[in-house]
């Protein structure tokens, strides 16, 4: 009787060594998780070709003077 009381003592005694600390004040509380607050991008709207951005057209090539 005695090995078998000492045995349960000390596997409680391991058991509350690997709890957290605060663990006992949180039993039964969860922590929610965050909302997501992502959003889209907006869609932007294409240029017709000779405006904005695309007001000049470049012509590239790997050679210097190449066609």
């Amino acid at each position: 009787d005695e090995t078998d009381e000492n045995e349960l003592h000390e596997e409680a005694h391991i058991s509350d060594d690997n709890r957290h600390p605060n663990e006992e004040e949180m039993d039964g509380e969860e922590d929610m998780l965050p909302k997501s607050n992502y959003k889209p991008p907006p869609v932007v709207p294409k240029e017709e070709r000779g405006t904005g951005v695309n007001k000049y057209t470049y012509y590239v090539c790997n050679h210097p003077g190449g066609v």
